[in-house]
């Protein structure tokens, strides 16, 4: 829309210089809209069952004896988990819908 408006101020031959610095300052504002840090509204909440599967297969202990002692939620949407598994204290990341043991490795690199 902004490339539009900006490409007819341009192309207009009689269009008056009140009228182009108009189309420009409306190109700037629609162009830098998107750009706003919109805060989330909330993290999404928790999921205990997912997280504790996860703990379950990474380290092979049964889930009496995982248990989320602090979680965490970072401002670029990456939530962290301090878990007790079978005794040692662990770090989950959830990404999205994903968690995964962050002392061990990124899944994404």
């Amino acid at each position: 829309m902004a490339r539009l408006l900006l490409l007819f101020a341009v192309m207009k031959p009689r269009m008056t210089l009140h009228g182009r610095i108009v189309i420009l300052a409306s190109c700037v504002v629609l162009g830098s809209a998107g750009c706003a840090n919109v805060p989330r509204a909330h993290a999404p909440a928790i999921d205990r069952a997912e997280l504790v599967k996860s703990a379950m297969f990474d380290h092979d202990c049964p889930a009496e004896s995982i248990h989320v002692i602090r979680s965490e939620d970072d401002p670029s949407g990456t939530s962290r988990f301090v878990v007790d598994v079978c005794g040692k204290r662990r770090t989950y990341k959830r990404i999205g819908t994903m968690y995964y043991d962050a002392d061990r490795s990124d899944p994404l690199s």
